[in-house]
């Protein structure tokens, strides 16, 4: 008996250890310096969001990558899982689109986000590497 339940131990064990890393790969496939945008198809506050971070985003800083990950594709949806427990987003606070750049996270949109972004832009940039 004392075998069996040292075997469950290990098992569980391990099994608590392999969804750690799993989130943890996640989160390192999430760039640093990049704008990422996690949306939705067919979500009308993703679409706004997009159009605002591709004019006016661009606009004032265009070498700045952005990425537009759709939680539909991939392994986005785990990506968004994992930067949501690391940040201590409840499932039921999360929505599209979720917005990350270096550490900041704006979830959903309105007209309301639109100064806050390029602020978290602006303040959260690297600046460029002397050599």
């Amino acid at each position: 008996m004392k075998k069996i339940f040292a075997l469950l131990l290990v098992i569980i064990g391990f099994f608590f250890f392999l969804m750690k890393r799993g989130e943890q790969i996640a989160l390192d496939s999430i760039p640093q310096n990049a704008l990422v945008v996690f949306t939705k198809t067919g979500c009308y506050h993703c679409h706004d969001a997009m159009t605002f971070i591709n004019a006016d985003v661009k606009k004032q800083f265009p070498a700045l990558p952005i990425l537009n990950w759709d939680i539909d594709h991939d392994n986005n949806f785990a990506r968004l899982m994992a930067l949501a427990k690391r940040h201590r987003i409840p499932h039921d606070r999360l929505g599209t689109p979720v917005i990350y750049f270096n550490g900041q996270i704006l979830v959903g949109w309105d007209e309301r986000y639109e100064q806050k972004l390029l602020d978290i832009v602006k303040t959260n940039i690297a600046p460029p590497r002397k050599r």
